[in-house]
């Protein structure tokens, strides 16, 4: 059972991901704007501990809830909540996990686990 197109309002938040390409010079990290895609999410937060995919205890201050399969995200990725802009690193947070949700008739919304 595929999530009820009655829900969509509750997904009132746009978000932008943007992904990762390379390490500068100094080793920073440099994300391809140009590749960015924007997404309707519902964002939750709440300060939970908990296991990351490398096994590790961290702390999640929150998490967005995307309406539809987000499959190409990765923890790699830059988050950017409601109106900021792809070159405001500094204020996004921390992927923590990105995790599609699946039923019978396949996936229907993703959950990004982030942190500071």
């Amino acid at each position: 059972m595929s999530l009820s197109p009655r829900l969509k309002p509750l997904f009132n938040t746009a978000i932008t991901t943007v992904p990762y390409t390379t390490l500068d010079k100094f080793g920073k990290r440099t994300f391809a704007a140009s590749l960015a895609a924007s997404w309707a999410a519902k964002i939750e937060y709440e300060t939970v501990l908990s296991r990351s995919p490398e096994s590790r205890l961290v702390v999640d201050t929150g998490r967005a809830l995307i309406y539809g399969d987000a499959g190409s995200v990765t923890s790699d990725y830059l988050l950017i909540l409601g109106a900021g802009s792809a070159s405001t690193t500094a204020a996004s947070p921390v992927l923590v996990s990105v995790d599609v949700m699946d039923d019978d008739d396949g996936a229907h919304h993703t959950v990004i686990r982030f942190g500071r």
